[in-house]
């Protein structure tokens, strides 16, 4: 991102301030949820089905890409597969066919699921239990779901943008950027695939 701002300045005929210096630095992931805050009892439901599910982290917006990612999982259930897809988000601006769209899905409370108001405790929880996180996203500045998503031990499967290769490296499957059949593929292959990462207690 640091680098896409200078090529901005650049096209746009302008240069930094002297004194402007440019950085980074990673972001934390280890949330904590206060132990008085449970998981809710919708989100302890779900995951106690053990359907194996997969799981989406962010505001519904544009960037995010949400609809590659529900065309994706539409041809898996098309072929009569039980995979789940959870999202975790608020609502967000630009969205509202999309929401209509979700909640009026036919497998909408069955096989897609949409927390709009998930605490830090069932968060916690569907990243501890979720098969993957999937972020579809063609836009990010840094993508938290992911660091969140490999520190609690999920496996991450992301679009193939250059901030996810810089922050995810060599720990994430990449899926051609806003192709739903390739994301597909990437959730047939892991879905036998054992999580690498340890998680943490």
């Amino acid at each position: 991102v640091a680098d896409e701002f200078v090529d901005w300045l650049r096209a746009h005929d302008r240069t930094p301030p002297t004194q402007m210096r440019l950085g980074w630095f990673p972001l934390g992931a280890d949330f904590r949820a206060p132990t008085s805050l449970a998981p809710s009892q919708q989100a302890q439901a779900l995951v106690a089905d053990q359907t194996p599910f997969f799981l989406s982290v962010g505001t519904i917006e544009p960037r995010k890409a949400y609809p590659v990612a529900l065309a994706a999982f539409e041809k898996l259930w098309a072929q009569g597969d039980e995979r789940i897809y959870v999202i975790v988000g608020r609502a967000g601006w630009n969205t509202t066919a999309l929401q209509k769209l979700i909640k009026s899905h036919p497998e909408y409370g069955r096989k897609l699921y949409w927390f709009a108001h998930a605490n830090d405790a069932d968060l916690r929880l569907f990243y501890q239990q979720a098969q993957a996180l999937v972020f579809p996203s063609f836009a990010e500045g840094f993508g938290m779901p992911l660091v969140e998503a490999l520190y609690y031990g999920a496996s991450v499967i992301a679009s193939d943008i250059p901030v996810f290769r810089e922050v995810g490296g060599e720990d994430v499957c990449y899926f051609s950027l806003l192709d739903a059949g390739s994301l597909q593929k990437q959730i047939l292959a892991i879905g036998g695939i054992a999580k690498k990462h340890t998680r943490p207690d």
